[in-house]
């Protein structure tokens, strides 16, 4: 290829190459060089559209605040209800006579009505002996025959020294301690009673019952010949009624001057004489009042 068509080809490929990066279009130099003059325009690059912009970013709108809620109103306090006038006590139905001033009634009387107490009276009754002041519905119960606390049943509630039971309008009480006779009839004294004197069959039936429902042994009662040899006596110096000896007694045997009644074998309610420093069960007897 000949020189002069190499250089322009390199001409015209630098001045391409210009126009391409500068976007400015190829003009002739007229350097007179041949065959320049039919070369087809270059072609020129669009121009390129600017970058549309980024929205600039938007803040969010602040959430509004919640509305407090209104505070409930107080409900008006309930307004009190006047208290009652207390209406006047009722007067009293009945009084009743306290003769012995123990503050119990007699419970035999009918009572009297009145507003105001009538002279030595009380506005209740209780009490089953008011010329007693031991005696009343409040009163302790004593060892002592009376029915003090007005129940019914005198010397009960664990008053005396051994269990009670009432038999013919008389107190017993039946003791499962032992002690020999004359301990005994001592033990009944001190609660001004006596060993028991049995008048027929029906209280000595009655003992055994009791001496056997008590678990007792042999029992003591008040006969004896303490004073007479062969002469049998109550304690209160009175001769029996009514006897219900064994069969070959009493014997003296050994010099036995007390009486027992059998309890626990063939001889039960039968009575025997016995030494009287033997230790045995007993029975007391109160007398009425």
């Amino acid at each position: 290829m000949p020189r002069v068509l190499m250089k322009a080809l390199w001409t015209l490929l630098i001045l391409l190459t210009a126009a391409c990066v500068s976007g400015v279009p190829v003009v002739d130099q007229g350097d007179g060089d041949a065959g320049l003059d039919d070369a087809d325009p270059p072609e020129v690059a669009p121009p390129q559209p600017e970058p549309t912009p980024e929205p600039e970013p938007t803040e969010p709108e602040p959430t509004p605040e919640p509305t407090p809620e209104p505070e409930p109103t107080p409900e008006p306090e309930p307004t009190p209800e006047p208290e009652p006038t207390p209406e006047p006590e009722p007067c009293p139905d009945l009084w009743y006579p306290d003769l012995d001033a123990d503050g119990d009634g007699d419970s035999a009387s009918p009572g009297v009505q009145s507003c105001e107490a009538p002279a030595d009276h009380v506005a209740t009754r209780g009490d089953c002996d008011d010329a007693n002041p031991a005696v009343s519905s409040s009163a302790p119960e004593m060892c002592d025959g009376a029915d003090n606390d007005c129940d019914g049943a005198p010397d009960d509630s664990g008053a005396c020294p051994c269990p009670v039971a009432l038999f013919g309008g008389r107190a017993y009480m039946i003791c499962d301690a032992t002690a020999d006779w004359a301990e005994a009839h001592d033990l009944c004294a001190a609660t001004a009673q006596h060993l028991a004197k049995v008048d027929d069959a029906a209280e000595n039936l009655w003992l055994l019952e009791q001496a056997q429902l008590a678990s007792l042994g042999e029992t003591w009662i008040g006969l004896n010949d303490l004073q007479e040899g062969g002469r049998f006596v109550w304690t209160d110096g009175s001769e029996p009624g009514y006897t219900n000896w064994n069969s070959g007694q009493p014997n003296n045997n050994n010099d036995q001057d007390c009486v027992e009644i059998h309890t626990d074998d063939d001889w039960a309610g039968t009575w025997n004489d016995e030494e009287c420093d033997a230790s045995q069960s007993f029975i007391c007897e109160r007398d009425p009042p």
